[in-house]
């Protein structure tokens, strides 16, 4: 018999139970360090349920509704979306067209990747592709305006210093 103080067994048998042998071990469970003889019921690694299935072949395409990269969830965004939106909005702030041209061509890249199938961010790349031209016609909207000034002599007259 046991005093109150003692750590209890979880796996020997409740007293009065009827088990007379001592052992314990009345559900087959094993007790802690115990080798059972096997593996589990998947294999190592591997689910009980059994295998995560074979990825196609170099060259083929996954079966249908399957993602691509054998099975480990959806595509990967890419960056050219994220990239596009940055560029054409440095271009808007800094009224760069050296960043709003770039922010166009990779904006295009990006949608082009969205069509394939390689992205999931379509609409990041929309947004950035709409954004630089946007900003591309506003900067040159404004070369324009500022030639018409220079050519009319507008834009003379509001820097001279001489009264």
């Amino acid at each position: 018999m046991s005093t109150p103080n003692q750590p209890q067994d979880p796996y020997s048998s409740p007293e009065g139970s009827g088990d007379q042998s001592g052992s314990g071990d009345q559900s087959g469970i094993p007790q802690y360090g115990q080798y059972t003889g096997g593996q589990p019921a998947g294999g190592y690694g591997q689910p009980a349920g059994g295998d995560y299935g074979q990825a196609p072949a170099y060259g083929q395409a996954p079966a249908y509704g399957q993602p691509y990269g054998g099975g480990y969830g959806s595509p990967a965004k890419n960056n050219l979306g994220v990239w596009s939106l940055v560029l054409g909005l440095v271009g808007f702030f800094v009224c760069s067209i050296f960043t709003s041209i770039p922010g166009i061509i990779v904006g295009s890249k990006a949608k082009q990747a969205v069509a394939r199938g390689e992205a999931n961010n379509g609409s990041l790349a929309n947004a950035g592709y709409i954004v630089s031209w946007v900003v591309t016609g506003l900067q040159v909207l404004a070369i324009i305006l500022v030639i018409i000034l220079a050519a009319t002599g507008a834009l003379a007259t509001s820097f001279d210093t001489t009264y």
